[in-house]
Protein backbone atom coordinates (compact mmCIF):
# COMPACT_ATOMS: atom_id res chain seq x y z
CA UNK A 1 0.00 0.00 0.00
CA UNK A 2 2.76 2.44 0.95
CA UNK A 3 4.61 1.87 -2.32
CA UNK A 4 1.46 2.53 -4.37
CA UNK A 5 0.75 5.79 -2.58
CA UNK A 6 4.38 6.88 -3.00
CA UNK A 7 3.90 6.42 -6.74
CA UNK A 8 0.76 8.59 -6.57
CA UNK A 9 -1.35 5.55 -7.39
CA UNK A 10 -4.71 5.11 -5.76
CA UNK A 11 -4.97 1.51 -4.55
CA UNK A 12 -8.01 -0.41 -5.62
CA UNK A 13 -7.43 -3.35 -3.30
CA UNK A 14 -7.23 -5.85 -6.14
CA UNK A 15 -3.46 -5.56 -6.62
CA UNK A 16 -2.96 -8.06 -3.79
CA UNK A 17 -5.14 -10.75 -5.34
CA UNK A 18 -4.53 -12.09 -8.84
CA UNK A 19 -7.74 -13.76 -10.01
CA UNK A 20 -6.64 -16.38 -12.50
CA UNK A 21 -9.50 -18.78 -11.81
CA UNK A 22 -12.84 -19.17 -10.01
CA UNK A 23 -11.34 -20.38 -6.72
CA UNK A 24 -9.11 -17.30 -6.52
CA UNK A 25 -12.08 -15.07 -7.37
CA UNK A 26 -14.07 -16.72 -4.56
CA UNK A 27 -11.23 -15.92 -2.14
CA UNK A 28 -11.19 -12.31 -3.31
CA UNK A 29 -14.91 -11.93 -2.71
CA UNK A 30 -14.56 -13.33 0.84
CA UNK A 31 -11.59 -11.09 1.72
CA UNK A 32 -12.86 -7.76 0.41
CA UNK A 33 -14.99 -5.92 2.91
CA UNK A 34 -18.33 -4.67 1.67
CA UNK A 35 -19.87 -1.39 2.74
CA UNK A 36 -23.46 -2.08 3.76
CA UNK A 37 -24.64 1.37 4.79
CA UNK A 38 -23.39 4.92 5.23
CA UNK A 39 -24.64 8.29 6.39
CA UNK A 40 -23.16 11.77 6.33
CA UNK A 41 -22.68 12.91 9.93
CA UNK A 42 -20.85 16.22 9.35
CA UNK A 43 -19.24 18.11 6.46
CA UNK A 44 -16.95 15.66 4.61
CA UNK A 45 -17.59 13.03 7.29
CA UNK A 46 -19.31 9.69 6.81
CA UNK A 47 -20.23 6.88 9.15
CA UNK A 48 -19.81 3.64 7.22
CA UNK A 49 -21.16 0.26 8.31
CA UNK A 50 -19.45 -2.87 6.92
CA UNK A 51 -20.77 -6.36 6.39
CA UNK A 52 -18.68 -7.75 9.26
CA UNK A 53 -20.23 -5.34 11.79
CA UNK A 54 -17.35 -2.84 11.85
CA UNK A 55 -18.42 0.80 11.76
CA UNK A 56 -16.08 3.67 10.89
CA UNK A 57 -16.55 7.43 11.11
CA UNK A 58 -14.20 8.98 8.56
CA UNK A 59 -13.50 12.66 8.00
CA UNK A 60 -12.44 12.73 4.35
CA UNK A 61 -11.62 16.47 4.25
CA UNK A 62 -7.83 16.02 4.64
CA UNK A 63 -7.62 13.71 1.60
CA UNK A 64 -9.95 15.58 -0.76
CA UNK A 65 -7.18 16.88 -2.99
CA UNK A 66 -5.99 16.46 -6.52
CA UNK A 67 -7.77 15.62 -9.75
CA UNK A 68 -9.80 12.65 -8.49
CA UNK A 69 -10.79 13.62 -4.95
CA UNK A 70 -10.50 17.44 -5.17
CA UNK A 71 -13.97 17.92 -6.69
CA UNK A 72 -15.44 16.37 -3.53
CA UNK A 73 -14.43 19.51 -1.59
CA UNK A 74 -17.62 20.99 -3.03
CA UNK A 75 -20.14 20.11 -0.28
CA UNK A 76 -22.88 19.50 -2.85
CA UNK A 77 -20.65 17.04 -4.76
CA UNK A 78 -19.57 15.29 -1.55
CA UNK A 79 -23.22 14.90 -0.55
CA UNK A 80 -23.86 12.94 -3.78
CA UNK A 81 -22.10 9.85 -2.42
CA UNK A 82 -23.86 6.61 -3.25
CA UNK A 83 -23.32 3.00 -2.34
CA UNK A 84 -22.52 1.08 -5.52
CA UNK A 85 -24.73 -2.04 -5.46
CA UNK A 86 -22.27 -4.13 -7.47
CA UNK A 87 -18.95 -3.45 -5.73
CA UNK A 88 -20.37 -2.34 -2.35
CA UNK A 89 -18.30 0.76 -1.89
CA UNK A 90 -18.81 4.51 -1.90
CA UNK A 91 -18.85 6.21 -5.29
CA UNK A 92 -19.48 9.76 -6.48
CA UNK A 93 -20.83 11.02 -9.82
CA UNK A 94 -17.43 12.61 -10.53
CA UNK A 95 -15.88 9.12 -10.70
CA UNK A 96 -14.21 9.20 -7.30
CA UNK A 97 -14.44 6.10 -5.14
CA UNK A 98 -12.59 4.40 -2.31
CA UNK A 99 -11.65 0.76 -2.02
CA UNK A 100 -13.98 -0.76 0.60
CA UNK A 101 -11.14 -2.64 2.32
CA UNK A 102 -9.18 0.61 2.63
CA UNK A 103 -12.21 2.26 4.23
CA UNK A 104 -12.70 -0.72 6.55
CA UNK A 105 -9.08 -0.48 7.69
CA UNK A 106 -8.92 3.34 7.50
CA UNK A 107 -6.89 3.83 10.71
CA UNK A 108 -4.07 1.82 9.10
CA UNK A 109 -4.15 3.84 5.86
CA UNK A 110 -5.15 7.36 6.89
CA UNK A 111 -1.63 8.75 7.41
CA UNK A 112 -0.46 7.51 4.00
CA UNK A 113 -3.52 8.96 2.29
CA UNK A 114 -2.87 12.32 3.95
CA UNK A 115 0.74 12.29 2.70
CA UNK A 116 -0.42 11.38 -0.79
CA UNK A 117 -3.09 14.11 -0.68
CA UNK A 118 -0.39 16.69 -0.02
CA UNK A 119 1.21 15.65 -3.33
CA UNK A 120 -2.16 15.47 -5.13
CA UNK A 121 -2.91 19.03 -4.03
CA UNK A 122 -0.17 20.19 -6.39
CA UNK A 123 -2.00 18.60 -9.32
CA UNK A 124 -4.44 20.97 -10.99
CA UNK A 125 -7.64 19.39 -12.23
CA UNK A 126 -8.17 19.95 -15.98
CA UNK A 127 -11.52 21.68 -15.40
CA UNK A 128 -9.84 24.20 -13.09
CA UNK A 129 -7.67 25.52 -15.94
CA UNK A 130 -10.57 26.42 -18.24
Amino acid sequence: MHALLELDCIPSGMELFPAANESQWSLIKRVIDDCDYFEQTAPYTLRIQFDDGVSRVINFEPVLRGELFGPLRDPAEFACAKLDPEVHTLVWPSGADFDPTTLHDWPEHEAEFKKAAARWEKVVAPSATR
